[in-house]
């Protein structure tokens, strides 16, 4: 009778998990969603601009140029493994972040503390950067086909993008540039969550309530991809060198390459571009999430 009481239990506490995880998971999708074809346009001028940024003297120009040699659809070249990465990443770290939340929550840990969500992301983004690596390569590769510096030519489609990788690099070639991804993912994740979780609470703290929660998650998201992107722009510049180009550059040398080149600044090549798109893209990442969430909370778990 124990025995059964048990079991059943742990059922119970299995199945409660695995609908707070399902939970995480499918709002990340519809976030993923906003996320990708609202800032799109803006990851491909910056992806351009990091890998050939002695070719663009602006953002400005680069769109220019892009849209007068490619036309409009090349600004969503790429948003195919875009948004394939950005439903796997999302669901990997919405969902490790929610499940680490909860841990939190159940061992009575400090959940009050600023700088818990900050190690919370980190851990995220160590975990989901397995996960986004194999779709950042083909991404960064596809929105470069037309560059002539880029070793690729033609229209090339993704399909033929995953091909040549594997028929060249083989399986690890979908994993171009790891360390770099976790160098970029683990600093990102960890203010990206951070800074939401902070701001939202400030938020509410001076608004009194008089702010409706979707404001909230819009300016606090918007803001949070802003801060993630700032803590993160070097080694992404770094990372895109490293996953578009054949040859086995690592960090270190690809790192000297830039700065031969560019000086300091080759760095920061792009950062005016991610910080445009970052808050439309993650403001219309985070309302998704959340009102999905929330709307799946009352529908399915009954939580209100």
């Amino acid at each position: 009778m124990d025995n059964s009481h048990i079991s059943t239990e742990y059922s119970s506490q299995f199945s409660s998990h695995l609908l707070h995880v399902l939970k995480d998971v499918c709002s990340s999708i519809v976030g993923s969603a906003a996320c990708v074809y609202s800032g799109q346009p803006f990851d491909t001028v910056k992806v351009r601009m990091q890998v050939n940024s002695g070719q663009y003297s602006s953002a400005i120009q680069c769109f220019k140029t892009t849209f007068a040699k490619e036309g409009i659809t090349a600004f969503w070249r790429g948003s195919a493994p875009a948004f394939t990465g950005a439903l796997l990443e999302n669901a990997a770290a919405f969902g490790t972040n929610g499940v680490l939340k909860r841990i939190i929550v159940q061992r009575n840990m400090d959940t009050n503390s600023y700088y818990m969500p900050f190690l919370t992301g980190g851990f995220t983004g160590f975990c989901s950067s397995f996960v986004l690596c194999p779709c950042d390569v083909v991404k960064c590769r596809a929105q470069v086909l037309n560059m002539s510096s880029s070793g690729l030519s033609g229209q090339h489609t993704i399909q033929k993008v995953v091909g040549d990788l594997l028929r060249t690099k083989g399986p690890r070639g979908l994993y171009t540039g790891m360390s770099a991804q976790l160098l970029r993912d683990v600093p990102f994740y960890a203010s990206f969550f951070g800074s939401y979780e902070v701001l939202c609470r400030l938020l509410r703290k001076a608004s009194q309530g008089q702010w409706s929660d979707p404001a909230i998650y819009l300016l606090a998201g918007g803001v949070a991809g802003q801060i993630g992107w700032l803590c993160s722009i070097v080694p992404d510049s770094i990372k895109s060198r490293i996953q578009t180009r054949d040859e086995g550059f690592g960090i270190a040398k690809t790192a000297q390459e830039i700065y031969r080149k560019r000086g300091l600044r080759g760095f920061f090549v792009g950062l005016e571009v991610a910080i445009v798109r970052a808050f439309p893209a993650n403001a219309a990442l985070f309302v998704g999430y959340e009102l999905t969430k929330e709307l799946f909370e009352a529908t399915l778990l009954g939580a209100k």
